[in-house]
């Protein structure tokens, strides 16, 4: 519904005088609901701040959901880091985000935004495959957090080698009723790998973010040293392919059911499988919250809160497992999606006057 900015100016002793300023969203869905910024939150040094966006009918506006609006930390070159956003207007059918939020944004002139290319995705968001862990005494000071679904493909690839092929994709499931028990996908191992749409998409997801690295390396510095490659899945059997699948359900039998089929088959905009632990909660002191997985379970371990573990704890961060899974997951988000977090940002490095 809204992002968190701040505004400060040089108080005693030139000490950094701010208030929170919360970005609501442009999305013309998210108007109503992003009313609380002004209702229930704004008060003492705490503002909101209304963009005007005229709607398109043709737009995605899903761009405009807050989610998709994130933040490199500070880093050599780039004291108040860089806004990060996804979108992309040149794809068929996808445009975004709202060119007055981006305007607005660059109109700061403190932190020129990172556009990334989120179109491969069915909801379109930044968090759903990138996330930014503050390192103190790193190189750049942060460390980003990416999705890996060659390194999730390759688990379960493990698994069925390890002659576990025939176990739940999502292991320890607890009880699901309707709808929960039709939009949590149910196959085995070797059913999900035997599935080419399943695999395609994820050798889809992991090219798309390649190229998103790419732009991070170039705009943001990041090399391989900062990258937290997490084991990740995505799946093109989104709500709009539960949609499809049930009007097609309902044709009678012929050539425009045959080329509903067609496209059904076709679809590989991505989401997540696997609860995506990129779309998770930065607190201090080295913890992340992270979605719990359901992956795997093999000798009574989820392989892949195993591998997420391993990979948090090589760069000093502990990670804590919340059960998103019939709360936000089924509707295609997760724990970052869901939370706000407001951040100590008054300290020395809000001086931005030293920087002009």
């Amino acid at each position: 519904m809204f992002e968190p900015g701040y505004v400060a100016i040089p108080g005693p002793d030139g000490r950094p005088h701010g208030m929170r300023v919360l970005i609501t969203s442009a999305n013309d869905d998210r108007r109503v609901a992003a009313r609380t910024a002004f209702t229930e939150l704004a008060g003492h040094d705490v503002a909101a701040v209304h963009i005007t966006h005229a709607p398109d009918v043709n737009e995605n506006s899903s761009y405009d959901s807050m989610g998709n609006l994130e933040t490199v930390p500070p880093s050599p070159g780039n004291p108040h880091g860089r806004v990060v956003i996804g979108g992309d207007g040149l794809a068929p059918g996808k445009t975004g985000p709202a060119p007055e939020m981006l305007a607005f944004l660059r109109a700061q002139g403190m932190q020129d935004p990172i556009s990334l290319d989120t179109s491969w995705l069915t909801i379109g968001h930044v968090d759903e495959f990138v996330q930014f862990l503050p390192v103190p005494g790193s190189r750049l000071g942060w460390r980003a957090v990416v999705a890996d679904p060659r390194a999730g493909l390759a688990l379960l690839r493990d698994v069925q080698k390890k002659g576990h092929g025939g176990e739940l994709l999502h292991g320890g499931l607890p009880k699901l009723e309707w709808p929960y028990d039709l939009r949590i996908d149910q196959r085995t191992v070797d059913a999900f790998l035997a599935d080419t749409q399943f695999t395609g998409t994820n050798e889809r997801a992991a090219e798309r973010i390649d190229t998103n690295l790419a732009v991070l390396r170039a705009k943001a510095g990041l090399t391989d040293a900062e990258i937290i490659r997490v084991p990740a899945l995505f799946t093109a059997r989104s709500l709009d392919y539960g949609m499809l699948d049930t009007e097609i359900r309902g044709m009678e039998d012929g050539p425009a059911k045959d080329a509903k089929q067609k496209q059904l088959e076709a679809m590989r905009d991505a989401v997540a499988e696997i609860p995506g632990t990129a779309n998770g909660l930065v607190l201090n002191d080295g913890r992340y919250v992270a979605p719990k997985p359901y992956g795997p379970v093999v000798d009574g371990k989820d392989v892949f809160s195993e591998a997420i573990t391993a990979a948090f704890r090589r760069t000093g961060y502990r990670v804590s497992y919340v059960d998103d899974l019939i709360g936000v997951h089924v509707g295609e988000g997760e724990i970052h999606c869901a939370t706000n977090t407001l951040r100590g940002v008054f300290g020395p490095g809000a001086r931005w006057w030293r920087d002009r």
